[in-house]
Order: C-alpha cells, then structure tokens, then sequence
C-alpha cells in the first residue's frame, strides 16, 4: 500500500481540527496553513532585503512536491528554521514564543529518520545556551504525545516498527547519494561509497559537536 500510515499516532494531532471537513476541503486547508506559515516563517526570519526572494521556496522542487502531497516534511523543516532563527536573536526569545518552539519541535519527532540529528543539535544548543524553559516544555510535551499515542492505538510501539519495515520494503528508499553514483558506477562500489561518506560525515558532525561545546 503506497500511502499507509507509518507514523507514529501522534502525527495526526495536527489533523484533528480538520478531520470533520470533507477531503477536499481537508486538503485545501491543510496546503494554504502550510504555505502561509512557511511564508511566515521566512519573512519573519529573513532581512528585509531579502524576504521578496523567500517567495521563491515554494518554486523548489521539494517543497512544491511535499507541499502537493500534504507530507509532514515542509512543516517539520519550518519547525527546525523557527528553533535557530530564535537561537541566533541577541536577546532570549520571550517565555511563549520558547513554549511553542518547544512543544513544535517534540511533535516533529513524528519523523525520527528526518529529525533525530537536527534534535541532537537542539538539544545541544538550548542546554549550551541555558534554555531550561525551552527543554522542560519539549520533553513535557513530547510525554504528553507519548501518553496520547498509547491512550489512542495501546500497541503502537510494537506495531509502528514493522509498519515502517513495510514501508521500507514497497518505498525505494536507497539514498539519494548511492542512486547519483550507480550512473558511473556498479551497485556494490556505489553503496561501499555511500556507507564511508556516511561515517566521515557522521565523524565530521561529532567533532563539530564537540568543537561547539567546548568552544
């Protein structure tokens, strides 16, 4: 099945104002929330001078894709944008604005093959830079997802692993390093390619992780 459901239940928390509306009208919704608040973001985030070219986000492939598709992606990279855009700001973000960033960004782990490494990264930079409220609404909020996903589908720890094994079995999801380097190569030398870029850039990232802490 090409569109089964592989995410963890707490997802569709965003999808419950919508789910009494027809699809078509769900639809509608859902992509003009979506450009809006990516618009948003972009323009609240950008300097003045260059928010006229944060329009042109939505002529990116991907994004247009994902947008027309209604997937998570496009919100969950908004989510990820506001967290640093607030991180970067001379002056702490205020208490409210902290308490949505947060509770966001626990409910962008509804894609934890997409989110796991900027969530390091996060987590890294608000402890670095003290933001206790900011860490107390996450994982407040990622508790309260949690709870709500057990109290809706009891099984779904155990039944959501194989959902997403189903998905990777119908779904070509080699990545997209090792389908760029099968045009000048064989398969094996290709994934023997991607598996060591793999490991130096996850050396790489560890030592910048490092450098960060300690800088």
């Amino acid at each position: 099945d090409q569109v089964a459901f592989a995410y963890p239940p707490y997802s569709v928390v965003p999808l419950l104002p919508l789910l009494w509306l027809p699809f078509d009208w769900a639809y509608a919704v859902w992509l003009s929330a979506n450009i809006i608040g990516l618009l948003t973001l972009l323009f609240a985030l950008f300097k003045p001078a260059a928010r006229p070219l944060s329009i042109t986000a939505l002529l990116f492939f991907p994004v247009f894709i994902c947008m027309a598709t209604g997937n998570f992606s496009v919100m969950i990279g908004g989510i990820v944008l506001l967290f640093f855009g607030l991180a970067q700001g001379r002056e702490k973000a205020p208490a409210m604005v902290q308490i949505i960033s947060a509770a966001l960004l626990a409910w962008s782990t509804t894609k934890p093959q997409f989110m796991w490494l900027y969530i390091a990264l996060v987590l890294l930079v608000a402890l670095r830079q003290k933001m206790h409220l900011f860490l107390g609404a996450f994982f407040t909020t990622l508790l309260a997802l949690l709870a709500f996903s057990f109290a809706y589908a009891p099984a779904w720890l155990t039944e959501w692993p194989q959902r997403v094994q189903q998905y990777a079995g119908y779904v070509d999801s080699r990545p997209t390093l090792t389908d760029l380097l099968m045009a000048f190569m064989p398969e094996r030398a290709a994934f023997a390619v991607t598996i060591a870029a793999f490991v130096v850039g996850l050396a790489l990232t560890a030592r910048l992780f490092f450098l960060f802490w300690h800088g």
